[in-house]
């Protein structure tokens, strides 16, 4: 089930903990001050990450998928965490709020993801980290008329937002 145009954590089989580990490279050594998570899984993904951020703002458009992450974050005393309801081309934050933003299946389905990406880029620092997750086979299955990844080099270059590098990730026989 979709709710919201992001599949609720329940529904997706993704493994979070080897998935959180393999974007530990990208988030650095360090803790980074601020990191923004939109997506399908916010308690999912935001709880293996919680240690590689001092503030960690989660996002999801469905209201009681933002309840029940928030109530299994902060059981597990993960205070520093926000979980909001909200939508991606509409933030409610302010600009150059964050370090870092990741975006975890929220993409694929948008009709203009350009769109929602300049949103991110405005909520991104200068120097900030974008990371996108999305499902490889979904984006080769939409994109018959280019690469999958051109495509994403497409909607990042709509946004004004520099791509450094694409970076596949196979996991479990997916990527």
């Amino acid at each position: 089930a979709r709710r919201g145009g992001v599949p609720a954590d329940a529904d997706l089989p993704r493994p979070y903990e080897p998935l959180a580990r393999a974007l530990g490279p990208e988030l650095g050594d360090s803790p980074v001050d601020a990191l923004l998570y939109f997506g399908s899984a916010p308690a999912g993904m935001i709880a293996p990450l919680a240690a590689r951020a001092r503030r960690i703002v989660g996002m999801h458009p469905d209201r009681t998928e933002v309840q029940r992450a928030r109530a299994a974050l902060h059981s597990r005393g993960y205070s520093h965490c926000v979980l909001q309801q909200g939508g991606l081309r509409s933030l409610p934050h302010a600009s150059a709020s964050f370090d870092v933003a990741l975006l975890d299946g929220a993409l694929l389905d948008d009709p203009r993801p350009g769109t929602a990406l300049r949103e991110v880029g405005r909520v991104l620092r200068p120097g900030g980290r974008l990371l996108l997750i999305e499902d490889y086979d979904a984006l080769d299955a939409r994109c018959t008329a280019d690469h999958p990844l051109s495509r994403v080099r497409d909607w990042l270059a709509e946004a004004g937002l520099a791509c450094l590098r694409l970076r596949p990730i196979d996991l479990e026989g997916a990527h």
